[in-house]
């Protein structure tokens, strides 16, 4: 058991590494969703965009669909939730969550939020 559990534990700080890694290639933030603002290309109608940095640097990080359209909305608010300084926070996080729990079942709940990754394995769900 302790042989597995430690494969987890390893497993998942691969996971926790790639997330970081991630991050800190993505353009920096803050990640901002403004529905009231909205982005247009040449050829298109208007967009739901996420925009990053401050001004005067700010630039869209991405464009989610039709304005005004409830899914748009609702990726656009997902991908901003999820900028890379709260990816970096959630990681600190959970790493500091390893090294106090080590193999426990909080670390196991931790590796089941990853379970749609490759690696991850059914033996380890509680």
């Amino acid at each position: 058991m302790t042989r597995m559990n430690d494969e987890m534990v390893a497993w998942l700080k691969a996971q926790l590494y790639d997330d970081e890694r991630a991050a800190s290639a993505a353009s920096p933030g803050p990640w901002d969703y403004n529905p009231t603002h909205e982005f247009r290309m040449p050829g298109s109608g208007p967009l739901e965009f996420v925009g990053g940095g401050i001004e005067p640097d700010f630039h869209g990080i991405a464009a989610t669909g039709p304005a005004d359209d409830p899914q748009s909305m609702a990726d656009a608010s997902h991908i901003a939730r999820h900028d890379p300084t709260h990816v970096r926070h959630d990681v600190e996080a959970k790493r500091k969550i390893i090294e106090r729990y080590g193999n426990s079942p909080v670390v196991r709940l931790l590796a089941a939020g990853y379970r749609d990754r490759p690696g991850y394995r059914a033996e380890w769900n509680l």
